[in-house]
């Protein structure tokens, strides 16, 4: 009798570790599964670039670092087809959450826009506008968008009567804090391309700034300082090669 209630007991406690063996392989498989999906999902998303960045057909998708910081600040998308283009800029997560474009934060990243008729677009600033508190914000609006035979633009309801230059007011997350900035940019006038230049952003959270203003830029000075330099090295070998 006690022998076979040793043997049921061994038997159990031989069953439970089989049992806990096979649940410890699947939830093994199951974040493996995971750790693949999100791999193959961060290889779908577009890139993180540096400004300045020209959006065409050969450049759609990209996210853009305003502040250099190795984050994707804004979604920019070009898209066109025979008859129609249109480039639109949003706040990363408004599209594409993921942990690769680093923590959302409370407050989403938007950019200054005016409402027309047919959707949001971005107010394109003219030099010395305040980008600050004032105005209207949100996540998501078109730079342009062309159509035939109509067209919209930033500010006008026809698209060769819009400005097709100027700067984006922009609002973003970064080191913990939200700071104002702007963002140069040219706009074809047939709509085949967009370029986004680099800007400026408040020298602190909240602040605002002037657009195509380079007081309270927060761009990292040895960033800066490395190109003057590379300035400074390339005009002096021209100098060189024209004595020669």
């Amino acid at each position: 009798m006690y022998f076979f209630l040793a043997l049921l007991k061994l038997t159990k406690s031989y069953s439970m570790k089989k049992i806990s063996s096979v649940s410890m392989l699947f939830m093994a498989l199951a974040i493996c599964l995971q750790l693949s999906a999100e791999k193959l999902a961060l290889a779908d998303l577009p890139p993180v670039v540096r400004l300045p960045q020209t959006m065409s057909l050969d450049n759609q998708d990209v996210f853009i670092d305003v502040n250099l910081d190795g984050v994707g600040d804004f979604l920019v998308r070009f898209e066109s087809n025979p008859g129609a283009s249109w480039c639109e800029i949003y706040d990363p997560y408004v599209t594409s959450p993921s942990p690769a474009l680093g923590t959302p934060s409370v407050e989403p990243n938007e950019v200054l826009f005016e409402e027309e008729e047919l959707g949001y677009y971005t107010t394109i600033l003219n030099q010395g506008d305040t980008v600050g508190s004032t105005g209207d914000w949100y996540n998501y609006a078109s730079i342009f968008r062309r159509s035939e035979p109509e067209s919209e633009s930033p500010l006008g309801s026809n698209y060769t009567n819009g400005a097709l230059q100027g700067f984006i007011g922009i609002h973003y997350n970064a080191s913990g804090g939200m700071y104002y900035g702007w963002l140069p940019v040219q706009i074809d006038p047939f709509g085949d391309w967009v370029t986004i230049g680099q800007g400026v952003s408040g020298s602190s959270p909240g602040s605002s700034v002037l657009a195509g203003s380079g007081s309270g830029s927060a761009v990292p000075v040895p960033f800066i300082a490395s190109i003057l330099g590379f300035g400074v090295i390339g005009f002096g070998v021209l100098l060189k090669r024209r004595k020669k």
